[in-house]
């Protein structure tokens, strides 16, 4: 069931794969076994797949959280835990090509550790520490709320940051500016004074006090940023301000109305 809530489901080919993936089967047959053993327990909503996962999806998260090694609440099962889920999501060797389900599983992991810490500290961590350009991969939208996790250690958003595009993206956009943004305050934050960078020459940045190199990029970077964010979180009108034209001069001396857009009764 642990594969099945971050992979599932799947067709009968996929989860074969997922399986051997992650050292669960590694022959065909096993893995036909294992599926249809889910499958008895949990059968599919579409009939052709397999790894149906348990709904809704907060109780699939809280299911992944309780059986994942590393909860410290006091009030935590730990007859529940299974040792061998802290590893089999890291088994699959850095160099493959990003699994087909590696976008839903890493949603679910985030979404996950939004309300269990544990997971961000003994899954998400090590894993994109492993293979951070998995996240490129799960869309704009994974990573903004990965950038927006409580404890997410700077240098592995730093390391995500270095594999960034470096133009526009239009389905990375939105969390390129979500990263961006959470990056700067935590390099604010830590900074303890004024500074340019020297690579920055800029007439719209004079040198200040220091030289030294600006711990949060140079400041064109900064605005680049900023202008980025402003322009995917800015309120979309519905419709045009209202435009009044009453008059409109006809002849010499008379002036008749026209137009009425927006006037109110």
């Amino acid at each position: 069931m642990w594969l099945a809530i971050l992979a599932g489901p799947l067709p009968h080919d996929g989860g074969v794969a997922v399986l051997a993936r992650t050292q669960v089967a590694a022959l065909p047959e096993h893995a036909s076994e294992v599926l249809d053993d889910h499958r008895r327990c949990y059968p599919p909503v579409d009939g052709s797949t397999v790894l149906e996962p348990l709904y809704p999806d907060r109780l699939a998260e809280d299911f992944l959280a309780l059986t994942t090694p590393g909860n410290s609440d006091p009030g935590a099962d730990r007859e529940a835990v299974d040792s061998w889920a802290a590893t089999s999501l890291l088994s699959s060797p850095v160099g493959q090509d990003s699994p087909s389900w590696a976008r839903g599983a890493l949603s679910v992991l985030i979404e996950t550790a939004h309300r269990w810490p544990h997971i961000a500290a003994t899954q998400l961590a090590p894993l994109l520490t492993t293979r951070p350009e998995l996240i490129l991969h799960a869309g704009g939208t994974v990573l903004a709320r990965l950038a927006a996790l409580p404890d997410i250690d700077t240098a592995l958003l730093e390391k995500i940051e270095a594999l960034l595009p470096a133009s526009r993206h239009i389905d990375l956009d939105l969390g390129i500016a979500a990263l961006s943004a959470r990056l700067v305050e935590r390099r604010l934050k830590a900074s303890s004074g004024p500074c340019t960078s020297r690579t920055d020459t800029s007439p719209s940045f004079p040198p200040g006090p220091s030289d030294s190199p600006c711990p949060f990029g140079s400041p064109s970077q900064l605005v680049i940023a900023s202008s980025s964010m402003q322009a995917l979180t800015w309120p979309t009108r519905t419709q045009n301000p209202p435009i009044s034209i009453t008059e409109r001069p006809i002849g010499e001396a008379k002036r008749a109305p026209l137009l009425t857009a927006g006037r109110r009764r």
